[in-house]
């Protein structure tokens, strides 16, 4: 692995992993060499918790942060972004189950299991 590659990649620092883009930015906790190839392990925050994967660093890419992405002009369009909010406030408009199909609420002992 070169220098180059390993100091560009440091503790703390938000990270993507080529080949796992579903889990998003993760930060580096720790970046050590085993075997001749520098790896660094990256803990993801997840809806279930916390994951920690241990990867190469020739996999790793570092995440821009808010600033530098709107520094360099990198946002969605506006359209994008309704709806990304509307997604996000749709479960939290239907806390109640005012949007589903049922007319009533049913209790547990008011449900026949057939098989």
């Amino acid at each position: 692995m070169d220098e180059k590659k390993e100091n560009e990649i440091k503790v703390n620092q938000r990270v993507r992993v080529y080949g796992l883009e579903d889990l998003g930015a993760g930060e580096v906790l720790r970046v050590r060499e085993s075997g001749g190839v520098y790896q660094a392990d990256v803990v993801f925050d997840r809806v279930d918790g916390r994951r920690l994967e241990t990867v190469p660093l020739d996999r790793l890419q570092r995440a821009p942060d808010l600033f530098e992405r709107l520094s360099a002009g990198d946002v969605d369009s506006p359209l994008d972004f309704l709806l990304k909010q509307l997604a996000y406030q749709l479960p939290l408009a239907n806390a109640g189950g005012d949007l589903s199909n049922s007319r009533t609420d049913l209790l547990p002992h008011q449900i026949l299991l057939t098989l």
